[in-house]
């Protein structure tokens, strides 16, 4: 059963403290400077104040402001200094030598072997550089060994991760994968500043291309061998291999396999020496897609804790060591957020979840079987906290869209034991409260969001909508903690209402409101954004005939897709969008969108090409040249569809800029886009009957 504060009280206070706060805040910002511009380019114009409070070593203590203190009286005391172990425990550093072509090092357990790539062929030796050993020998572009192509690292292992071999604990062998590329299609890249255009090539599957084929080996520094895991049962299914990990003891391989379109994943145990594998556990999914999981979290015992999806919502489950399922820890229509410590001994779980707001973070103790669920942190928001020694206290840490970060001690209860700090704005610029609001859908479904006003807010006048997006599936625009973006208080104090919205598939709700776009990019995100504008265009300050959209990357999708799918919005600025998703990569694409071959109608429902002649507004494109991620293609295409069917729209293209905007270009970005809303927005004329 659910232990928790009665929240009214707290509640009421807070509502109290936050119009006292932003009647002060208001008078205050009358006396205050303007942004200009130029200001916008820095996230420090709007400071609090320092406040910062951890455990001492020990965890009996509390550190803060340089000095130790009582958790709850706060009496000052010193902690006698605690050993912290032998210095260069971390072992020699591994000979890499970068000027031969060698890279991604990956250091033994044991300190003794490093195992890197070098043209593309994969090698160990010791961490003297001493009695090297070719893991491989047939390496060439086609065929990385240990090394990730684009795509594994962009969609799968992470942003710049190239890395594909894992150490077992015992250092005795080394996981790694094989990535066949020779079917991958090349996709060119040029730099057109030289003279002599610089011309990069990649392999990168665009959807409904053949994907590149990946084996999973071992290979063992006794026998010098690999062994190669056997995924024949996946044999027609263009398997994926996601997760790549081992046992605590290391006798086993642990790695997780998905099929091309990822609406199945299994967890699966290899034996490194026959490479006969088991599967342990498979999710499903008949209404939309799998997401790739943690690889398990053993326990001593074990055990090990397992994340799914299963219910529509992210929960942690606990499973015995041949995949048979203990125990469901947690469940609920929210989501488990992520496990801050275990306690094998006293069989229970910390953990982050949203409960009790969806767009906040608060912490949970629950037991092993479900049981004895407790709220730790009330105050709404997004609460971090650090627990003591011995789990009896916890430092609390929070903030919320319109309060600064705090910190109190808490007990197990959630009971306030001491308060630490209290942060507070400083800033030489007026700033406008970041209001927290909740938005009916026009089926019911509630939207969290935010909205800045004018600092100078009159009630009587009458403010454009600029709407601020991504909106990509499961990626929240708005978060209940402490925010303060320079940007979005500048184009509100130059006369807009600034709206942000988390649409239902980008709520972090949980999968069973994600699975909404599931086959039909933009269609329900676009809904729901049209909902949270008519919404706020309702009060007679705002002014719903001058709506603004702008987004990069997947927002800029959505700011196209709006302006050629809705009649709502006066302007939309696009940064690097993906116009057809025909364009873009198999394995982020096709987990959403099944493959073209498969889903035709959807891929032509969410084409900004095929509605290029519906463009209604006054539209932006933003795309750098040499974008290896969403190609500059995207834009170009659009650009020649806007073109065919007589549409005037404006573009600026970044010679040599990538995906995100760096330096001059900016400011560049900056200084256009301001241009764009202040002409085609802000000194629009309404059109709104009175």
């Amino acid at each position: 059963m659910l232990r928790r504060v009665n929240p009214a009280n707290w509640v009421l206070l807070a509502m109290l403290g936050l119009c006292f706060s932003a009647l002060s805040l208001e008078v205050k910002a009358q006396e205050k400077k303007k942004l200009t511009l130029q200001d916008t380019l820095s996230r420090g114009q709007y400071r609090t104040s320092r406040g910062r409070a951890s455990w001492t070593q020990s965890g009996k203590l509390i550190r803060m402001k340089g000095k130790t203190s009582d958790p709850i009286t706060g009496e000052e005391k010193e902690e006698p200094r605690m050993p912290r172990g032998k210095k260069g425990r971390r072992g020699p550093r591994p000979k890499i030598h970068h000027d031969r072509g060698e890279k991604l090092p990956q250091t033994s357990p044991n300190k003794k072997f490093v195992s890197f790539v070098r043209d593309h062929n994969m090698y160990i030796r010791g961490i003297d550089g001493k009695n090297e050993i070719a893991v491989s020998k047939d390496g060439s572009r086609e065929l990385l060994h240990g090394e990730l192509d684009w795509v594994y690292q962009e969609e799968i292992y992470g942003r710049f991760n190239f890395n594909g071999m894992w150490w077992s604990p015992s250092s005795q062998a080394v996981a790694y994968l094989k990535i066949d590329e020779s079917q991958v299609k090349d996709f060119v890249v040029i730099d057109h500043i030289p003279n002599t255009l610089k011309v990069e090539t990649t392999n990168y599957p665009k959807v409904g291309d053949p994907n590149p084929v990946a084996d999973l080996g071992v290979f063992d520094l006794m026998t010098k061998k690999t062994v190669w895991m056997d995924l024949s049962k996946f044999e027609g299914t263009e398997p994926l291999i996601v997760y790549v990990g081992w046992t605590p003891s290391g006798d086993k391989l642990i790695f997780q396999v998905q099929n091309r379109i990822q609406n199945w994943l299994e967890l699966l145990e290899g034996d490194p020496k026959t490479g006969k594998i088991e599967t342990l556990i498979r999710e499903e999914s008949e209404t939309g897609w799998v997401n790739r999981i943690a690889q398990p979290r053993w326990l001593e015992d074990g055990t090990f804790m397992w994340w799914s999806e299963r219910t529509g919502f992210k929960h942690l489950y606990h499973y015995n060591a041949q995949g048979k399922l203990i125990a469901q820890v947690t469940n609920g229509p929210w989501v488990n957020q992520g496990i801050i410590k275990l306690d094998e001994e006293a069989k229970k779980v910390w953990f982050y979840g949203n409960q009790e707001n969806p767009c906040g973070r608060e912490a949970y103790q629950v037991d092993f079987d479900g049981k004895n669920l407790m709220l730790l942190t009330p105050g709404r928001g997004h609460h971090t906290i650090q627990l003591n020694h011995d789990a009896s206290l916890l430092i609390d840490t929070w903030s919320n869209t319109e309060m600064p970060p705090k910190a109190v001690v808490r007990d197990l209860n959630g009971e306030t034991k001491r308060e630490l700090f209290s942060r507070s704005l400083h800033s030489e610029f007026a700033y406008s409260r970041r209001e927290y609001l909740r938005i009916p859908a026009r089926d019911g479904f509630i939207m969290d969001a935010t909205l800045i006003k004018p600092h100078d807010f009159d009630p009587k006048k009458s403010y454009p909508i600029m709407l601020f997006t991504y909106s990509g599936p499961d990626a929240p625009s708005v978060r209940d903690a402490w925010s303060v973006s320079p940007w979005h208080q500048f184009v509100a104090q130059e006369g807009a209402l600034v709206l942000q919205v988390n649409n239902r598939t980008s709520s972090g709700r949980g999968q069973t409101y994600t699975d909404a776009c599931y086959l039909s990019f933009g269609v329900s995100e676009l809904r729901d954004l049209e909902d949270a504008v008519r919404f706020i265009g309702k009060n007679s300050w705002a002014d719903d005939s001058r709506v603004g959209i702008s987004g990069w990357s997947f927002g800029g999708f959505m700011a196209g897709y709006a302006l050629t799918h809705s009649k709502l919005f006066t302007v939309g600025i696009a940064g690097a969008g993906v116009y057809d998703w025909a364009l873009y990569d198999t394995i982020y694409t096709e987990r959403y969108m099944s493959t073209p071959q498969l889903n035709p109608q959807g891929y032509a429902k969410t084409s900004c090409l095929k509605a290029a002649k519906n463009l209604s507004g006054h539209l932006l494109l933003l795309h750098g040249t040499m974008d290896d991620n969403v190609h500059f293609q995207n834009t170009v295409q659009f650009a020649g569809e806007l073109q065919k069917h007589g549409k005037d729209f404006d573009m600026m293209i970044y010679p040599k800029m990538r995906h995100g905007p760096r330096g001059f270009k900016r400011a560049h970005i900056r200084n256009k886009e301001w241009k764009t809303l202040k002409t085609h927005l802000i000194d629009g004329k309404s059109q709104k009957s009175i």
